[in-house]
């Protein structure tokens, strides 16, 4: 369901996060895959699954507007530039202590936009449940 988003042209880039690896090699053949985060490293869990996981869909012509190859920061992020800017989608699970988030931000600290998950609630959001936090890592952003 989620390909018929590119394949209809409803969006030019897709960012698929918690991908979980599955059938990783297969999917990256995918000819609409620009980009996925590497597999992390060790056993996958019981079920098959590993954490995580990003995957950039782009459509024909979105491959046309990049500017370079795409990078790929870890397990957490994929980074492409394109003639409009530098576009980064991130995961950052909640398992991250507030050091690892501060370097992986410092990694696309160059984008021009930055979109994803990263497992924080900020104040004054209207549609955010809960108190924000956690501090420790809202102070990150803070910053």
């Amino acid at each position: 369901a989620v390909i018929r988003l590119i394949d209809d042209g409803v969006f030019d880039y897709l960012f698929v996060l918690e991908t979980w690896y599955v059938d990783h090699a297969v999917r990256r053949l995918d000819p609409r895959v620009i980009a996925t985060t590497d597999v992390p490293p060790g056993p996958s869990l019981p079920s098959g699954y590993r954490p995580g996981g990003i995957m950039l869909l782009g459509s024909p012509q979105s491959r046309s507007w990049l500017r370079g190859d795409p990078v790929v920061s870890g397990e957490h992020a994929v980074t492409i530039p394109t003639y409009y800017g530098r576009l980064t989608g991130v995961y950052l699970p909640p398992s991250l202590t507030p050091l690892e988030v501060e370097a992986i931000l410092q990694t696309v600290a160059d984008s021009d936009v930055i979109l994803g998950d990263v497992n924080v609630r900020f104040e004054g959001l209207t549609l955010q449940y809960g108190v924000p936090g956690p501090s420790s890592c809202l102070d990150v952003f803070h910053r």
